[in-house]
């Protein structure tokens, strides 16, 4: 009998069951907008997994995340990844990717746009081997 090979298919909520629990009481959703991006390799020190606090900055129109990108002429973000220090966000807003500063509410764009070199880069050389280049603030952040 030959050999069976699997592979892995990234899934987006419009391909899952509208009655997905993802807790046993069935309490959390997952997030409704995600566009369709390569699997890739969380690098050391970002995680993928906070979904209470990382996936509340981009819930709705008023979450933080989507007035910060607004505020920066960008269209609705969708969030990659977080570093562990809950610092800094990578996000997918249109094509391509962006870094969000939150601490001075910044985003720069992402020159690259392969996630899976954006997490290589940052696994070995961190934030600082990105090549990024900072937006201009076009609109008013509500504070």
């Amino acid at each position: 009998m030959p050999p069976t090979t699997k592979s892995l298919i990234p899934l987006s909520p419009k391909s899952l069951p509208k009655t997905l629990c993802l807790t046993e009481d069935c309490s959390a959703k997952p997030p409704t907008k995600m566009s369709s991006i390569p699997v890739f390799t969380v690098p050391p020190g970002w995680t993928t997994d906070r979904a209470d606090d990382f996936y509340a900055d981009w819930e709705d129109t008023n979450a933080r995340g989507q007035t910060v990108a607004h505020a920066y002429g960008l269209g609705p973000g969708q969030p990659i990844m977080e570093d562990d220090d809950g610092l800094t966000q990578i996000f997918l807003s249109g094509n391509k990717f962006y870094l969000w500063d939150e601490m001075n509410d910044e985003i720069y764009e992402i020159v690259t746009q392969d996630i899976r070199e954006i997490a290589d880069v940052l696994g070995y050389g961190g934030q600082g081997g990105l090549n990024k280049r900072p937006l201009d603030q076009v609109g008013e952040l509500a504070r």
